[in-house]
């Protein structure tokens, strides 16, 4: 997992990373890039222009520091939610290459269980050995996956049971919260263990 606060997009010739990274990059990570970028200088607009306005106009200390206060935290929300969708992205790709790989093997499990995704993880770890990552791990990720699209990124919420985000993704006001060094960890072992998988597979 990379130590920096931003997302490893591709750096390296596309014969030395695994097709999934560079799908990744392709379908979810450059967007993903392009959104944080366009937040970064629209944000910058904004605090140049809140400035402008505060030096023009008579605001006490505590109204200015609340203005300000309030521009970081839209843009914060607005980064929470791109780093949301993009992890949507990731798990949904995952799910795509996985079932690949389950397609190209005899005896494939049958579509009986809440996540379809981990039951097929089950099958490849049976067939072709434990991947490098716990399917906990996995099952967290999709759970957070179904609180964005399907309960407005609520940490708790009930659709044929009760279901409940994994605590770290979650913060003190009951929302799904991910951070970008969690998001990066989720890009990084969802690569290790599709590749993991392609080494194995027939």
């Amino acid at each position: 997992m990379s130590d920096s606060n931003e997302i490893e997009f591709l750096d390296q010739p596309f014969e030395s990373i695994h097709q999934f990274h560079v799908d990744l990059n392709r379908v979810v990570l450059l967007n993903y890039g392009f959104a944080l970028a366009e937040m970064t200088r629209a944000e910058q607009e904004d605090a140049d222009r809140l400035e402008n306005e505060l030096a023009h106009e008579r605001f006490d200390h505590e109204t200015a520091g609340q203005m300000r206060s309030k521009l970081f935290s839209d843009y914060e929300e607005y980064r929470q939610a791109a780093r949301q969708l993009a992890l949507v992205g990731v798990v949904t790709r995952l799910q795509h290459w996985i079932g690949q790989f389950v397609e190209g093997l005899p005896n494939r499990p049958q579509k009986l269980v809440n996540s379809w995704l981990i039951k097929q993880l089950e099958f490849l770890n049976r067939e072709l050995g434990n991947g490098p990552f716990p399917l906990p791990f996995f099952e967290d990720l999709v759970t957070v996956r179904d609180s964005i699209v399907h309960a407005d990124s609520r940490a708790k919420w009930n659709f044929e049971r009760n279901r409940e985000v994994a605590a770290r993704y979650q913060n003190a006001f009951g929302k799904v919260e991910l951070s970008e060094s969690q998001l990066q960890e989720a890009i990084d072992k969802a690569v290790g263990q599709v590749a993991w998988y392609d080494d194995r597979t027939p």
